[in-house]
């Protein structure tokens, strides 16, 4: 596959998506904790459920926080990794 030499990161996307078979896992995303006794947190459009959560032990989470949240690779789990804070 050739790619143009002018920018080698303007095709980047296009490279991964023929090399990996168009299955570019997503990305970590930011999400807002919505509720608590059954824990919801939501990326601002969907909620995502406990049923489809795992969260870092650690963590004591109140309705409002932003928290990372990282998706499996199918999609079905969401992992929340961390309280994130504005710098």
């Amino acid at each position: 596959m050739q790619l143009p030499v002018k920018n080698p990161y303007s095709h980047f996307n296009e490279f991964v998506k023929a090399v990996s078979g168009t299955n570019i896992p997503p990305g970590i995303f930011t999400g807002t904790v919505t509720a608590i006794s059954s824990l919801v947190i939501s990326d601002g459009e969907i909620p995502i459920d406990s049923d489809n959560l795992v969260v870092n032990a650690s963590l004591t989470l109140a309705i409002g926080d932003e928290v990372a949240v990282m998706p499996s690779s199918d999609g079905q789990k969401y992992f929340v990794l961390c309280k994130v804070v504005s710098a």
